[in-house]
């Protein structure tokens, strides 16, 4: 139930995607660089390897399996399929990482949005896994360790 309403709030989002956001102006402010660097580098680097993870697994048609078994892992606590476990290494991903369903859900929503624009190519590839990780990187939020 409570994937569904993430579901269901991330397909409500995809009206926000489809605006047109070209006549906005971009800013980057170089005093901000210095501030929550650790917090920005490692929302950056999971952000990353999900979306390469999910890029990666689209290009071979089988994001949804790794969807799925990504879900399966956080209710069951493990998975024996073959592919998942090949992407989960290539990309140093912790299977039991409460980001990687909802990564993974978000990269399959910013993959379908950029398909509407173009279909995708291995050439593409940096493309989608840049705006995906960027998309990632915008909700995810550090949480304090325990």
């Amino acid at each position: 139930m409570k994937y569904m309403f993430f579901v269901l709030s991330l397909l409500a989002c995809t009206e926000t995607f489809a605006q047109n956001t070209s006549k906005r102006k971009v800013t980057i402010d170089l005093a901000e660089t210095a501030s929550g660097v650790e917090e920005r580098s490692t929302v950056a680097m999971k952000c990353t390897r999900i979306a390469s993870a999910a890029v990666y697994a689209h290009a071979r048609g089988k994001l949804m399996s790794v969807m799925n078994e990504a879900a399966k892992v956080k209710n069951v606590g493990s998975s024996d399929d073959p592919f998942f476990k090949t992407v989960i290494d290539i990309f140093k991903i912790d299977a039991e990482d409460d980001a990687l369903f909802p990564g993974l859900m978000l990269a399959q929503l910013d993959i379908m949005w950029l398909e509407e624009r173009s279909r995708y190519k291995a050439e593409a590839e940096p493309v989608f896994t840049a705006y995906a990780a960027a998309s990632c990187a915008r909700v995810a939020k550090l949480q304090p360790s325990t």
